[in-house]
């Protein structure tokens, strides 16, 4: 039987994205390799993440089918600093902070932080989908007229080591159109990859009966047309015929 390739369009995402990060614009770039996934966002913070395959799995994203890696780690907080005023707390939170009374708890305080950084890539066919990375950073202070100690959540923009990013939503949909278009193509060439065989092969059977019946025809009408022999007996009789018939014209 005859056998044909056909080859669709790829149905991956891009190997390289732009994101937008905390300080402005940067390039994603993602390596994927089985169910591991490396991935190095490069701008004005430099940051590479390894996926490890205890962080991969598979689901739906917006809209298509994905691997999705997530990994979650502490950031280093050293640049933070070990105290800070109320006046500090005030640039942080736009406000003081509930629990916190200038009067009776003026501060100095010590600061205590704690960031961690989650970072998300979607992927298909080795390619980008999506990605983000978030942060989340916990201020605890003590001290300066506290009796106890208080725990706040720090905006990631307000960290002067934010090295967040994320794609544009439309980014993103536009990216899960091209895939989606792209597999029903590739699914339709799959059907005719797999059925064009096939009826050509019919076809080819059927020509084939046709060519044997043409030809068998043919045949018999070239064969000659013959006209019927007498047999001996119908000879015989003829020739008694014929002498009876002379005896009784005699007498």
């Amino acid at each position: 039987m005859l056998a044909v390739a056909v080859h669709g369009p790829s149905v991956a995402a891009p190997g390289t994205l732009a994101v937008s990060s905390g300080s402005g614009t940067a390039q994603a770039a993602a390596t994927v390799t089985g169910q591991r996934a490396d991935l190095r966002v490069t701008g004005d913070q430099k940051v590479r993440v390894a996926f490890p395959a205890s962080a991969h799995s598979t689901g739906e994203h917006a809209g298509v089918s994905a691997d999705r890696w997530r990994t979650t780690a502490e950031v280093p907080t050293a640049d933070r600093p070990s105290t800070v005023t109320v006046d500090d707390l005030v640039s942080l939170f736009a406000r003081i902070p509930v629990g916190i009374s200038p009067d009776t708890q003026p501060g100095p305080y010590a600061a205590r932080w704690s960031t961690t950084a989650t970072t998300t890539l979607w992927s298909v066919g080795g390619g980008i989908l999506d990605t983000k990375r978030t942060e989340r950073t916990v201020l605890t202070i003590s001290g300066g007229g506290l009796t106890t100690s208080r725990s706040y959540s720090v905006d990631a923009a307000s960290g002067s080591g934010d090295s967040t990013w994320s794609v544009p939503s439309a980014r993103v949909d536009s990216i899960a159109l091209d895939v989606r278009a792209a597999k029903t193509t590739t699914s339709e060439l799959r059907v005719w990859n797999a059925w064009l065989p096939i009826a050509l092969g019919i076809a080819a059977l059927w020509q084939a009966a046709l060519l044997v019946r043409d030809r068998r025809r043919a045949s018999l009408e070239s064969q000659p047309s013959e006209s019927p022999t007498p047999t001996p007996d119908d000879s015989v009789s003829d020739q008694g015929d014929t002498t009876r018939s002379s005896s009784y014209a005699v007498r």
